[in-house]
């Protein structure tokens, strides 16, 4: 697995693209000297540790012949006051349904996704205290 990051000429943007050529554009706090034109680097931390355990989820119940139809997962996380400041918490949270779609089949795909299938959440569990919580939605 292979990203080039590219600078875009202004600011702290810059254009990131993977093996496959899908980009996203990564860019710094005004701070910093960025100019608001995409994601910060610890936003992309959550968005990969969201996605990751969206994709387990999905997988997860439709293996054992649920179906989702909804899914909203937001991720917030809480940083270190002192540099680096890496995350010491973070929630997730589930906004899920589907029809016949229980709360236990939902809460299982969720437990199983964090902790065994979802590679970032096991590269961050070791130093970060990872949370989830759920709302089942009627279908």
């Amino acid at each position: 697995m292979n990203i080039t990051l590219t600078y875009q000429g202004e600011g702290a943007a810059f254009l990131a693209t993977n093996e496959e050529g899908h980009q996203l554009i990564l860019d710094g706090s005004p701070q910093l000297g960025g100019l608001d034109k995409g994601p910060r680097p610890m936003e992309m931390v959550l968005f990969g540790l969201a996605g990751c355990a969206a994709m387990d989820v999905l997988h997860i119940i439709r293996k054992g012949r649920g179906s989702l139809t909804h899914a909203v997962i937001t991720a917030h996380g809480e940083r270190a006051e002192s540099v680096p400041a890496v995350f010491t918490r973070i929630l997730l949270s589930f906004e899920l349904s589907g029809p016949g779609l229980s709360e236990r089949q939902a809460q299982r795909a969720i437990d199983l996704s964090l902790e065994r299938y979802c590679s970032v959440a096991q590269m961050l569990s070791p130093t970060v205290s990872i949370e989830a919580n759920l709302h089942l939605l009627e279908d």
